[in-house]
């Protein structure tokens, strides 16, 4: 049941992409000769907020847009602190990449990509340690580099709704699917996610070309 879900959210995801990209072509064809030629550049930082499966988490993006449609750059997520500090906490940190194909409309999809490194605390491992250790039943001592953690690959495709604010500045909201792969991968590291955030920067500053 949960795999056939999986599947049909993936192919939706797909199907959108798909038709966002060919309709693009086509506008984009009939307008210039050039297709392959870079006319714009951008930079861009975003602040996001993630919610569902995986719990709340909150992370930073920093991206590089080319053409005002294409970006690339990189993001971490990380898990928000509980009132327990013991609890299991994420970080997902990795480069992302992005197709927004109509970004001139006041509305429109975008369709992110995160690939990257999953790392999550080992609860269960933390327990032997503090046991063999003589702690058993104390808290375990902070979150630093000798925290035992459990790793794998990340990968997170979504669907994004964004809106020009202003010239400088969008607000976005979406879903998207985390998928985990890997020996030390868990069920807790899937799942899916609502998010939302802002997105400010430069976004379709020219490039200006020498006349021949």
């Amino acid at each position: 049941m949960n795999n056939s879900i999986r599947l049909s959210a993936m192919a939706c995801l797909l199907f959108l992409a798909v038709t966002s990209f060919a309709q693009d072509k086509v506008l984009f064809t009939q307008k210039t000769d050039s297709t392959h030629r870079i006319s714009s550049i951008g930079f861009s930082i975003a602040p996001v907020m993630q919610f569902g499966q995986l719990g709340p988490q909150r992370g930073l993006s920093m991206a590089i847009h080319l053409n005002n449609r294409f970006e690339i750059g990189g993001a971490f997520l990380s898990s928000m602190r509980d009132r327990d500090e013991v609890t299991l906490g994420q970080r997902f940190y990795g480069i992302t990449m992005n197709y927004t194909p109509h970004t001139s409309k006041l509305i429109h999809l975008s369709f992110p990509l995160m690939i990257g490194r999953i790392s999550q605390k080992n609860d269960a491992l933390m327990y032997q340690t503090a046991s063999s250790s003589g702690r058993f039943g104390l808290p375990y001592p902070g979150d630093g580099p000798f925290y035992p953690r459990q790793h794998a690959i990340g990968v997170q495709p979504g669907v994004n709704l964004e809106m020009n604010v202003l010239k400088h500045i969008k607000i976005f909201t979406g879903a998207n699917y985390r998928f985990a792969f890997g020996e030390e991968s868990t069920s807790e590291m899937r799942g899916f996610s609502g998010q939302i955030g802002i997105k400010m920067g430069v976004f379709n500053h020219a490039i200006k070309r020498k006349k021949k």
